[in-house]
């Protein structure tokens, strides 16, 4: 009988893209369910997660979300391969709690595996204000952003806050089904962690390597926010130039540092906010460092 074998829910900035992309869109031990960019049926996959991701408890109808996930993964299921459905969306909340989220997945995916790949958070804020302002979805600094995300209970802010979020996804799947893996130690043993993923769904290990290993390290060789900060773009120099009414200068300077493809270095915010990121996300890596004995510490994450 053709069941869900895996469920990858995030995290943003993660490598998301290139999973999509170039593992679980391309592996042909695999039947990929979920968002990948010029996939079929992707409109299915998107409306689901916008389901339970968006809508509030008064508005939501378990009948409706599960005829939503027949249509993009129930309805699709395939006997002969690894099931997998992949949206980083998952565990960003969109004004909810991500743990509901993880909540309203249980009720309707059965018995998966769950996949969640963490980056060091600050990383992943400052990589994702730059993919917002290069797509032209907000034009204002980084520090005025992170600010606002501070006045929200739950925003991009919280999603870098992985603790909770993991704790939920072991709470309704449970504990043995949820595995947890760094993108700084997957770029730096890209083998391993194919090994490890393709053991797991009992697909060729060797079939995904050489799909999944250029892809990712090329790109950890740009700063982190330059991974949607494309050295050189024509978009860029068109969202640098338009900054330059809408940033102060120190902003500007630092978009244009990331065009130009200055080094290794990306744009960061204050110093206290930095500290305020880092205090929020420290008991949630603490207790993830000791439940699935990550080497956190070793990478750079606030402790």
């Amino acid at each position: 009988m053709a069941r869900l074998h895996l469920i990858h829910a995030g995290f943003r900035k993660a490598a998301s893209s290139s999973l999509q992309h170039h593992f679980f869109g391309a592996h042909p031990g695999i039947n990929n369910l979920g968002k990948y960019y010029g996939g079929p049926d992707k409109e299915a996959a998107w409306d689901l997660v916008n389901y339970l991701m968006l809508t509030g408890q008064a508005a939501y109808d378990q009948g409706l979300a599960q005829a939503k996930y027949q249509a993009a993964v129930g309805g699709r299921l395939s006997a002969g391969l690894a099931n997998v459905f992949s949206d980083e969306r998952l565990t960003v909340s969109g004004g909810l709690d991500a743990g509901l989220v993880a909540e309203r997945l249980a009720r309707l995916a059965g018995e998966p595996d769950i996949l969640l790949v963490l980056r060091r958070p600050l990383d992943v804020v400052v990589a994702q204000w730059v993919h917002l302002y290069t797509q032209r979805k907000l034009a204002i600094a980084l520090d005025d952003w992170i600010q606002v995300n501070f006045e929200f209970q739950h925003s991009y802010l919280t999603a870098a806050n992985y603790g909770p979020i993991v704790a939920a996804y072991a709470r309704y799947f449970g504990r043995g089904r949820v595995h947890v893996f760094l993108y700084e130690a997957m770029v730096q043993d890209m083998a391993g962690f194919v090994a490890k993923v393709c053991d797991l769904l009992g697909i060729d290990r060797q079939v995904a390597l050489p799909l999944l290993d250029r892809s990712v390290q090329r790109v950890a060789e740009r700063p982190s926010a330059r991974q949607v900060a494309v050295a050189g773009s024509p978009l860029l120099r068109r969202a640098a130039g338009l900054a330059r009414g809408a940033l102060p200068p120190a902003a500007v300077a630092g978009l244009r540092q990331v065009v130009r493809g200055g080094g290794r270095a990306a744009p960061r915010p204050a110093p206290a906010l930095a500290a305020r990121i880092a205090e929020l996300c420290r008991a949630g890596n603490r207790q993830l460092a000791a439940e699935y004995g990550l080497p956190l510490e070793r990478f750079g994450y606030p402790l």
